[in-house]
């Protein structure tokens, strides 16, 4: 799968770029998560630790039997994957969290092997402001590889962002990127490396470097992988 898997994603932000409604946007990317054998989703924002007592919200999320277990017992409150992802805003697989002896409440990953999901991964997108949008993939067996992760990566940045757009919670950006700053940014996004990008638009490598890192603090971004979801969110570039 590695080879199309950046493909998929990057079909996947062109055509959810159109959609205007929450109700276009999560079947669309159901269906994308579906080619990577993933069977749950759940998305929604949850605060920082130094912010512990502001209460997360569930955007969306899939009708995976795990999903109403999971809200019926109130694991929002208490989930290790939002633990994880509230003390370090990234992304982390399952297994690894259940070999982590400091994470609490490892029983929820058996209850969710009962459900068949025996694995997965989760993700915090940064939104800026204190702001973070928290993804959970579960699946039944895990087949990704390093490719694979990527392209999630960059398709779950994508989806995260253009949801806290449509929930009238826009990234915090208004300045508009230079040509160059887009060309690089295009090539990057389709997958090319900082040195293809260079030979392909005749400038340096470090010169490709230097406009990436002027567009992610542009675009208040955190990663590079965040900049390409928010430049495609807000059409400064198309795929």
């Amino acid at each position: 799968m590695s080879t199309s898997a950046n493909l998929l994603a990057l079909e996947f932000a062109h055509d959810a770029r159109s959609g205007s409604a929450v109700p276009e946007l999560v079947p669309a990317f159901s269906r994308l998560l579906d080619n990577f054998g993933i069977s749950h989703f759940c998305v929604g924002n949850i605060s920082p630790v130094a912010k512990s007592h502001i209460r997360g919200d569930v955007w969306a999320a899939n009708s995976h039997p795990w999903f109403r277990h999971w809200v019926a017992r109130r694991y929002i409150e208490v989930d290790p994957l939002i633990w994880y992802l509230r003390r370090h805003q990234s992304f982390v697989r399952w297994s690894s969290l259940r070999q982590n002896q400091e994470c609490p409440r490892q029983d929820i990953f058996d209850e969710a092997s009962d459900f068949r999901l025996h694995d997965g991964l989760a993700f915090a997108v940064s939104l800026g402001q204190e702001r973070i949008a928290a993804l959970g993939l579960g699946m039944e067996t895990y087949a990704l590889g390093q490719d694979d992760e990527v392209a999630l990566h960059l398709a779950v940045t994508y989806f995260a962002t253009r949801m806290a757009q449509l929930l009238d919670h826009p990234p915090a950006t208004n300045r508009p990127l230079t040509d160059r700053q887009r060309e690089c940014l295009r090539w990057i996004a389709i997958g090319k490396s900082d040195w293809e990008a260079s030979q392909i638009l005749g400038i340096s490598q470090a010169t490709v470097r230097q406009h990436i890192k002027g567009a992610v603090a542009k675009l208040n971004a955190v990663t590079r992988i965040h900049a390409v979801a928010i430049a495609v969110s807000t059409n400064q570039i198309h795929l």
